[in-house]
């Protein structure tokens, strides 16, 4: 836990996400108590990073205290639960990435929570692309080498992922059924914990965002094989899209959203997407340290998070279904 010292209802709420509403009496007094912004990954992975600077910014202009808790677990099944089963106050909201709200539907039988009529979506905060990454003494240049060395080598490479649903799943599974590969799969808690055993070999290979590979790659811990999507990143000029190895399916983007329990008031859900969109979208420490670390703020209205949630289950049920993925 942090303390900082200082529907989805999408078809109900659908009007009223389109415009700002006008503060009423229980937005202009809100918070008026401690805030808990819970994050269902362990401490030091990417939804931390966006959203304890975020925090103490949002801390510092509501005069009010921000408590962030990591509640870990099913691929932030258990995290996400508990602010579902939340009074819808305001006062309990979710930080999470894509897999919790949108992949989860399609891998899990029995979800403690509906996706679509749990959750109402506030503020989509900030996006990263994503990159395959490989150690250095794994023999590969790119994806397309890699998988033409994984075909010739079987049995002798796994990777990692940081949970049912993230981007190291879809990617290497699709991978797995396509081309026929025989990667095992190695599932970890989280990102720091993937990133440390890639890093002492336990596995080969996995899917970070170019933030998190940036690092390593500098040090020469771990090399680059693809960016996961179409258009190149100018930080990383020589590193190919997967469209361009000849894989335009791996698509893989991430992204950091906040979420309130169904039902929260659409004025008090209003008024923390205004302030976390003034934040990342004006001159401010945190849009800085956001950018400096790979991050695109993106911020504004509540609508712009439903949109990317509808967007990405269409993009990752296309690829569950071609990867073979089952609900568990």
């Amino acid at each position: 836990m942090m303390k900082i010292g200082f529907k989805i209802g999408f078809i109900a709420g659908a009007a009223a996400l389109m415009i700002w509403p006008a503060a009423s009496a229980s937005a202009q007094q809100y918070p008026n108590k401690v805030v808990r912004v819970i994050i269902p990954f362990e401490a030091g992975g990417g939804t931390d990073i966006v959203m304890r600077p975020l925090a103490s910014a949002l801390q510092a202009k509501w005069r009010q205290t921000i408590i962030i808790e990591n509640k870990t677990g099913a691929g932030g099944v258990i995290g996400a639960h508990n602010v579902a089963a939340s009074e819808p106050d305001g006062y309990t909201m979710l930080a999470t990435v894509n897999q919790t709200i949108v992949s989860s539907r399609f891998l899990y039988k029995n979800l403690p929570y509906n996706p679509d009529t749990s959750f109402v979506p506030i503020s989509l905060v900030a996006k990263v692309v994503q990159m395959a990454v490989a150690r250095p003494d794994v023999p590969a240049n790119d994806l397309k080498e890699f998988v033409a060395l994984v075909q010739k080598s079987k049995g002798q490479y796994s990777y990692g992922s940081y949970g049912d649903g993230s981007p190291p799943q879809l990617i290497f599974e699709m991978l797995n059924k396509k081309a026929g590969l025989d990667l095992v799969h190695a599932p970890f808690k989280g990102l720091s914990s993937t990133v440390s055993a890639l890093l002492r070999g336990e596995v080969q290979v996995s899917v970070f965002s170019s933030m998190g590979a940036a690092q390593p790659i500098a040090e020469g811990k771990l090399k680059a094989l693809a960016l996961a999507g179409n258009e190149r990143d100018p930080r990383y000029p020589n590193v190919p899209t997967t469209t361009e190895l000849g894989f335009p399916e791996l698509q893989a983007a991430m992204w950091v959203g906040v979420f309130g329990p169904a039902k929260m008031p659409p004025d008090i859900v209003a008024k923390i997407a205004g302030d976390i969109d003034e934040i990342v979208n004006s001159p401010t420490d945190t849009r800085a340290n956001l950018i400096k670390v790979g991050w695109t703020p993106v911020g504004g209205k509540p609508q712009v998070l439903a949109d990317a949630v509808r967007d990405e289950t269409k993009t990752i049920g296309d690829m569950v279904a071609a990867a073979g993925l089952k609900p568990q």
